[in-house]
């Protein structure tokens, strides 16, 4: 803004205009700025993940567009979009042009539980993405084709074109793509002057196929005008145009994202009742699915077909988006033309996900046993975790390690989910929470490894599980470090401790592991409750508040206070060991404390509760990341034996199921204590 003042001031010879011309702005401004508060005021805006911040920006830099700072919003229910494609030029200061700024700004809106489901992102991540990539791309083809200039298509209006003899903007991606000389100009033109009842001046070709041979073709008085018919085709071929775009940039999600795309699109419009009505923007969610379901079916997807049978749709079928003869139209001719947009979107440069890829189906069928284990999924072999007693085809594929990506965890959430309806999964695992979890830890390790040279960051890598002794109960009642390490890489799943993320030779030392402070903090706040009552089951978020902060960010801790944390790294302890978290010396004599419920059971899944407590006079700043607490495993057995372990994955009952990040406290009465109340209310006789 001070660069916009400073310029006009400097061209500005009227002293007079220019004090009006900055009035003007300011009341813009002034404007802009309360209907932006309103946006960044909702409750559920310190709720949307940072995890979505952080993937939105790395998208970004991945499809080259450097120069677009992205600013999460929570949007409606029934809303994901870029509520604004640049705050500056498009929004504050509409006079502006784009051109004199360094940077865009552009604000993405997506819903808060849409954000708590991570395989719908790829509808910012991949769609609204491509609207960006859409603008660069037409930028750069228009430059290319201005030496070869444009012509004109045959029955097209002037108006398709600028004064300048260059595409309109609201017809661009028809020139680009190559559709705009294939529109159907005479037969719409046919529909509207027939529906308008205009009839041309004699000798002029009659192209009403529904009109007789060689009808009167005059234009009575009162009748629209030709020029008004023009204005309606030029209405037609944006609403092309327009569902040219959100039909490509469905495309692009799907190239970039595989089936896991077409699972949140459909989730998004069944949603929304977008599956059927025609709009001016957008295609018929039906249409739309129809071709996403073509694009994606063209390589085989192995155990990735199953996502996407629900979402079968016939879109040619007679519906509600073929009552009128316009819609109908427009479907037709990009139904006809649908091998020439997907030559079109493969020829885009942009990052592929080749869901048929056996690198990409293994990644997946890892992923997908160890959510049904209750974990979060991360770089494994693949036969780690093949005993979860969920029916998938192991032996098709090499067992040994599998790195996963982002774009694996999204796909086999869906896969997980599907299993999970048809009771193959456990009901009680958070299959979202934990899919967010993996992106969290991936995130973190790539941030790490930025940060770090590779000799002082070594991501832990299992080695072979035949090379390994396997772990056996021999009477110690503390895992020594050695004991630790064979449990991580166990063959089998009911004795394996899984712990992630974590480093080989920084995070175990002898007999215990480290343990990081996460993201994650419940803190308390004032309010007009005058006191918490347990008994009465008050609820606890009446004074309890969630935050979460990024990972250079300080978390100040005050005297006194008490604040729910968690640990940044998930733990599975297996049948046969409990463990035991304690506070490192370090930050006990700093007067901190990590933890008052300090065990942990078997069978326990999920990111231990850290309740830190400030014992000293000065505030301490805690770090994401910093290793504050320690965790020490004991051997559990019966008569000096190893505890029998239970067949399949097991899940520890209790109050909190899989958390990863601290909970909210749940407070469930004791029936004794119930008794002994109603007995003291009761008379004695």
């Amino acid at each position: 803004m001070r660069e916009v003042v400073e310029r006009r001031c400097a061209d500005s010879a009227d002293e007079d205009n220019l004090v009006m011309s900055l009035q003007n702005d300011a009341r813009v401004v002034l404007s802009c700025s309360r209907r932006l508060r309103e946006w960044f005021d909702s409750a559920d805006v310190d709720r949307i993940p940072v995890a979505v911040q952080r993937e939105v920006d790395s998208t970004f830099v991945r499809h080259g567009l450097k120069n677009i700072v992205t600013i999460i919003v929570a949007g409606p229910p029934d809303e994901i979009d870029i509520g604004i494609e640049d705050v500056r030029s498009d929004f504050i200061l509409p006079n502006e042009p784009k051109e004199d700024f360094e940077n865009l700004y552009t604000i993405l809106r997506i819903p808060l539980r849409a954000s708590e489901a991570p395989h719908r992102w790829t509808i910012v991540l991949g769609h609204e993405v491509g609207h960006h990539l859409l603008r660069e791309a037409n930028a750069r083809w228009l430059i290319d084709q201005r030496e070869a200039g444009f012509n004109l298509p045959d029955g097209a209006p002037s108006t398709v074109m600028k004064k300048n003899n260059e595409p309109a903007d609201e017809t661009l991606l028809l020139w680009q793509v190559g559709l705009i000389e294939t529109f159907p100009f005479a037969e719409v033109r046919a529909e509207i002057e027939h529906e308008a009842g205009i009839k041309r001046p004699r000798g002029s070709v009659q192209t009403d196929p529904r009109a007789p041979r060689n009808a009167p073709i005059t234009q009575p008085k009162g009748e629209p005008s030709i020029t008004s018919v023009d204005n309606a085709i030029i209405k037609r071929i944006k609403v092309a145009n327009d569902w040219l775009s959100e039909i490509i940039c469905d495309l692009i999600m799907v190239r970039s994202y595989g089936p896991a795309a077409i699972v949140a699109m459909a989730d998004h419009l069944i949603m929304t009742n977008s599956m059927r009505p025609p709009h001016d923007t957008h295609p018929p969610g039906a249409v739309r699915l129809a071709l996403m379901m073509k694009y994606v079916s063209r390589a085989d997807l192995g155990i990735l077909k199953s996502v996407i049978e629900p979402f079968q749709v016939p879109h040619f079928e007679s519906d509600s988006a073929r009552t009128e003869p316009a819609p109908s139209q427009l479907i037709d001719y990009l139904d006809a033309h649908e091998t020439v947009i997907f030559q079109f979107v493969d020829g885009l440069s942009l990052p592929t996900y080749t869901a048929s890829d056996a690198d990409r189906q293994r990644a997946v069928l890892c992923a997908v046993n160890q959510l049904a284990w209750g974990v979060p999924p991360h770089s494994a072999r693949l036969d780690a975790f093949k005993d979860s007693g969920v029916d998938l085809p192991f032996n098709d594929y090499d067992p040994g390690l599998v790195t996963i990506t982002v774009e694996d965890l999204l796909n086999a959430s869906c896969v997980a989910r599907a299993l999970q309806g048809d009771g193959k999964i456990e009901g009680r695992v958070p299959i979202n929470r934990l899919t967010l979890k993996a992106i969290e830890i991936l995130q973190t390790i790539e941030i790490a490894q930025r940060g770090a040279s590779s000799a002082d960051f070594a991501p832990f890598e299992p080695p072979e599980a035949s090379g390994v002794d396997e772990p056996n109960f021999n009477g110690r009642a503390i895992l020594s470090a050695e004991d630790i390490t064979r449990r991580l890489v166990s063959e089998r799943t009911s004795e394996r401790l899984v712990l992630t993320p974590m480093t080989l030779g920084q995070s175990i030392k002898n007999p215990s592991i480290d343990l990081r402070l996460g993201t994650r903090f419940i803190t308390f706040h004032r309010s007009s409750i005058a006191s918490f009552d347990a008994v009465l089951n008050d609820r606890p978020r009446a004074v309890q508040r969630e935050h979460e902060v990024s990972l250079e960010q300080p978390f100040v801790l005050h005297p006194g206070e008490v604040v729910l944390a968690s640990a940044l790294e998930y733990i599975a302890l297996p049948h046969d060991v409990a463990a035991q978290v304690i506070t490192r010396s370090s930050y006990g004599r700093l007067g901190l404390i990590t933890a008052t419920a300090v065990q942990v059971h078997p069978y326990y899944r999920g990111c231990l509760t850290l309740e830190l407590v400030n014992l000293g006079n000065v505030p301490l700043a805690l770090y994401p990341g910093e290793q504050v607490a320690q965790l020490i495993f004991f051997a559990v057995g019966v008569g000096g034996q190893a505890a029998p372990a239970k067949p399949g994955p097991e899940i520890a009952s209790g109050s909190f199921v899989c958390p990863t990040g601290p909970e909210f406290p749940n407070v469930r009465l004791d029936p004794w204590l119930m008794r002994l109340r109603a007995g003291q209310q009761e008379p004695t006789g």
